[in-house]
């Protein structure tokens, strides 16, 4: 199927791939080919207004300027391509994901923190937040009232 302009005027081809439009306004228009399986490239159609029956013909695309000849012959650009291939997967691409990077080194941090730190460490840091006054006796942290009474203390 040829269209015009999009659609303001269209033809079937025959078998033998001609096709007729007939009562073509004088203007510039915008030839189409819609067949399914193919691309063929759009054509820019002039025809003249000061004489009739002049028409220049030229592919859309192509920049040189030379008209095609008559009759119009086009060939096609190639398949139509309807779908994308689908990427195939692979580990590698995972691994690219922002997502999973921050799950691996959160993962590869929790199993790898607790080998490094030393223990006893650990636990006298533990202490020292559970007994912040180093006050035998004392745990959790001070009440309000017992911090008024240390800064009184200490003027």
């Amino acid at each position: 199927r040829v269209v015009l302009d999009g659609g303001s005027q269209s033809a079937y081809v025959g078998a033998d791939g001609s096709f007729r439009l007939l009562e073509v306004e004088p203007g510039s228009h915008l030839l189409e080919v819609a067949c399914v399986g193919f691309q063929f490239p759009p054509v820019r159609i002039d025809v003249s207004r000061r004489k009739q029956g002049k028409v220049r013909v030229n592919l859309l695309d192509d920049f040189r300027g030379e008209g095609l000849m008559y009759p119009l012959v086009l060939e096609p650009r190639g398949k139509a391509q309807y779908f994308t291939p689908r990427e195939e997967y692979s580990l590698l691409g995972l691994l690219r994901n922002p997502m999973v990077l921050m799950m691996v080194v959160g993962m590869g941090l929790a199993f790898l923190l607790p080998r490094i730190t030393d223990k006893e460490e650990m636990q006298q840091q533990m202490q020292g937040l559970m007994n912040p006054t180093g006050k035998p006796g004392q745990e959790g942290p001070p009440s309000l009232s017992q911090l008024w009474q240390q800064l009184k203390e200490q003027q």
